[in-house]
């Protein structure tokens, strides 16, 4: 169905799977377009370049050397890989974390080929509306594209990215 266009959320929510909840036929419908986002950007990396630099400029004014930053909705780390090269900082850590296994599994090899000497990324699979991480524990959290398609959420969303963020939170 996804290869023919269909939006996969709709499907699942429109069909017969009426006991099928929404956070779970959006994680379905990330694990099939697992890849797609990776497809594009090395299809036209030019075209995410401005992206990545308007993001890691304004990252760059608010992270400081050897903090901590939390990228929620990460996806498959493509916008997280370009950020992380526009910072120009050295970052203690940084964790990522998004809905899809599959996802995750595919930014973090895409990761390891793409940024290779800025250490690693500590990625785990989670919903935005429960992140498993303790209150002001990381000292800037960001998110790119990831509240929007959650809007019927967003305020509960925002209300935890604004729980575990010490200093600052980008949207």
């Amino acid at each position: 169905l996804y290869d023919k266009g269909v939006n996969i959320m709709d499907h699942i929510d429109k069909g017969k799977y009426e006991n099928i909840e929404r956070e779970r036929s959006i994680e379905v419908s990330y694990d099939l377009q697992a890849g797609s986002y990776i497809k594009s950007y090395r299809s036209n990396p030019e075209k995410f370049e401005n992206y990545y630099e308007e993001i890691g400029s304004i990252l760059h004014e608010y992270v400081g050397e050897g903090q901590s930053i939390l990228d929620c909705g990460t996806g498959e780390m493509t916008t997280l890989c370009g950020v992380i090269s526009k910072i120009g900082k050295e970052l203690d850590e940084i964790y990522a974390f998004d809905i899809s296994v599959s996802r995750i599994d595919m930014g973090r090899r895409f990761f390891r080929k793409n940024i290779r000497s800025r250490g690693m990324v500590n990625y785990f699979v989670a919903n935005m509306s429960s992140i498993p991480m303790p209150r002001s524990s990381i000292d800037v959290v960001w998110t790119s594209h990831a509240v929007e398609p959650n809007s019927n959420k967003a305020g509960e969303i925002i209300g935890e990215i604004l729980r575990v963020a010490r200093q600052k939170v980008l949207l």
